[in-house]
């Protein structure tokens, strides 16, 4: 099986990083509804172009992609162990918000949530399912894989960092890169994109959840109160209300982690203790995977680090746009 190339990853995170941020500022001028935005973005922008590359170049979709399934047992830990770590994202965000909680007061962007059960249903689709499958099949499918010519834990971490930058969302970058970490980790480890696809709606799929359910005691609470009462939204967030989340979701992260940690060991045993973060660089998650390394012409093998350079200007972009976050939380206060 040919493999990718460095600089095919590094092309591709810099082709659909420019065209998602080209599209999404033409489609929010244009004032399209957000479900038609997120639905465009996710299957023309994020998912296609990666498997339109691979049939242009004639490579292997369910090799490059690990397009194997998984066992029931796999898939349950899988969604278990996603479940778990959830608190730990939600720490990690917390404690991005505490630090610039402390710079000045905050407006968070709030991502879509439901009202109703009809559209609680299609945002499960756009927000869960396809997130899910276009963003798996583009950063653990596509942009990973070319990274693993440097070493498995590089691949898992950088493309991970990728993932967390291309959200353009610094109040959710610290979930967004641990998602990363933990989806590629899975991939790696069970030879299985659909690990991570997964993983990845599981996730999505609680925080709509979580998201619906909270509208549905928001909308219950105000059916109690007398007719002509109002409820005040609170638009701010203080550092005493953040400084009470980390010291909850910090309880809670402990406990729900180490669950997740054992449920882990169980996996890597049900894969026969395949671990890419223990056995090594290249050593792989299959016999077949290792075989398919040693096999292939040396120079194949090879990088150059110029090849990671168009990754560059997305990296600029990100900085951009959280300097302009930071600006506002600033302004806020006056500074």
């Amino acid at each position: 099986m040919k493999d990718l190339k460095v600089i095919e990853g590094s092309m591709m995170y810099l082709v659909i990083g420019m065209l998602f941020v080209s599209v999404s500022i033409a489609l929010s001028n244009l004032n399209t509804a957000i479900e038609t935005q997120l639905i465009v973005t996710q299957y023309l922008i994020i998912g296609s172009p990666p498997i339109l590359y691979l049939l242009l170049k004639k490579k292997s979709l369910g090799g490059i992609l690990r397009l194997k399934g998984l066992s029931v047992k796999s898939i349950f830990m899988i969604i278990l162990i996603t479940l778990l770590v959830y608190p730990i994202a939600v720490l990690l965000n917390t404690l991005i918000m505490l630090f610039l909680s402390l710079l000045g007061s905050m407006d968070i962007p709030q991502i879509p949530t439901a009202t109703t059960s009809q559209q609680y249903i299609l945002y499960l689709f756009i927000i869960a399912i396809s997130a899910g499958i276009c963003e798996e099949v583009l950063f653990r499918g596509f942009i990973m894989r070319s990274f693993e010519k440097v070493s498995y834990k590089f691949a898992i971490v950088f493309s991970a960092l990728l993932f967390g930058i291309f959200h353009f969302n610094i109040y959710n970058l610290g979930a967004t890169i641990f998602f990363g970490i933990i989806f590629g980790y899975l991939v790696v480890l069970t030879g299985s994109l659909w690990a991570g696809i997964i993983g990845h709606i599981t996730n999505n799929a609680l925080a709509v959840s979580l998201g619906f359910l909270m509208n549905q005691v928001q909308q219950y609470s105000e059916g109690l109160l007398p007719e002509g009462s109002e409820v005040g939204t609170a638009e701010v967030i203080s550092t005493e209300e953040i400084l009470m989340a980390i010291g909850i979701f910090g309880f809670i992260a402990l406990g729900t982690g180490f669950a997740a940690l054992i449920l882990l060991k169980h996996l890597r045993k049900h894969h026969q203790n395949q671990d890419p973060l223990l056995l090594g660089n290249n050593t792989g998650v299959s016999l077949s995977r290792a075989a398919d390394l040693e096999n292939q012409n040396p120079e194949e093998n090879n990088y150059q680090l110029k090849e990671f350079l168009p990754v560059l200007p997305i990296f600029i972009l990100f900085m951009v746009l959280t300097g302009f976050q930071l600006h506002q939380v600033l302004t806020a206060v006056g500074l």
